[in-house]
């Protein structure tokens, strides 16, 4: 990749890198051992909007509140008592319109008492206005977690992915949020087979309550699990899924068929 002139700009509490083309090579992964500290990716840009909010950072680990020494991670820190609330957008992602695709990542912090939620979105423009939530951590502690959230855009276009961090309670605790190893890939599509022909539609996808299959000819079983796979629950063929009872997130209905193919459904929780 061809190395570019960074410039910072600073206007409306947003701090923007060089510009770049959109990237459609997939999967795209981003360990930050190639910075320069405290330097981010080049075509990444902040966006702050509390007014105690701070810069997101490049920051060498060294071993201490749960780190790993050497290791480089984004960092954003946040003092006593600040509510915070401050975007890290990524580079724009050329994107299909009906593939799901999943934004992964590794996160920790360097209190365990911090009340901090880390906040996963994608949109068409690199500003917390008009993103869509994929999805939320409000459980950030200094063993390192991974995770992913699934987003599937409506058409095709030019797509950023979000990252934000604020603070439940303005506490006397001082905290950085950690992350490493972003990962952006496709994900299997939900409803057809490798040529495309459609099988069972599911609706609606968001689901609040109750999700509807088209045709339950041939299945045998249905599962429930998160992007973990963590299985929730096992049900018996049924053209309803009732999906009240689940926490608002991103879960992977799997359809097992009597011939023993299993088609998988990327759903999000609302």
């Amino acid at each position: 990749m061809k190395k570019i002139l960074l410039f910072s700009l600073l206007a409306l509490g947003t701090i923007a890198n060089a510009q770049c083309d959109p990237i459609n090579t997939f999967p795209t992964n981003y360990n930050f051992n190639n910075l320069t500290t405290p330097a981010i990716p080049a075509c990444w840009t902040i966006t702050k909007l509390g007014a105690d909010s701070t810069d997101w950072n490049s920051y060498t680990g060294d071993g201490n509140n749960g780190t790993t020494s050497g290791v480089k991670y984004l960092n954003n820190f946040l003092g006593a008592n600040a509510s915070g609330d401050s975007w890290i957008f990524t580079q724009a992602f050329s994107l299909v319109g009906g593939q799901p695709y999943a934004l992964q990542y590794t996160s920790q912090s360097t209190n365990n008492t911090n009340h901090r939620i880390l906040k996963i979105a994608a949109g068409p423009n690199a500003s917390p206005t008009g993103m869509v939530t994929m999805g939320q951590d409000a459980s950030i502690h200094l063993t390192p977690e991974t995770s992913a959230f699934v987003f599937t855009p409506s058409t095709t276009g030019n797509y950023y992915f979000g990252i934000e961090v604020s603070n439940t309670v303005t506490d006397e605790v001082f905290c950085s949020v950690l992350i490493r190893d972003v990962q952006v890939r496709k994900e299997q599509l939900a409803v057809s087979d490798v040529n495309g022909k459609s099988k069972i539609t599911a609706y609606p996808n968001p689901v609040k309550d109750v999700m509807k299959l088209s045709d339950i000819t041939g299945v045998k079983s249905i599962s429930i699990s998160d992007l973990s796979g963590r299985q929730i629950k096992t049900l018996a063929p049924s053209s309803e899924i009732n999906l009240s009872n689940l926490k608002p997130g991103n879960y992977v209905v799997s359809l097992l068929m009597e011939n023993g193919s299993t088609q998988s459904i990327n759903t999000i929780k609302k």
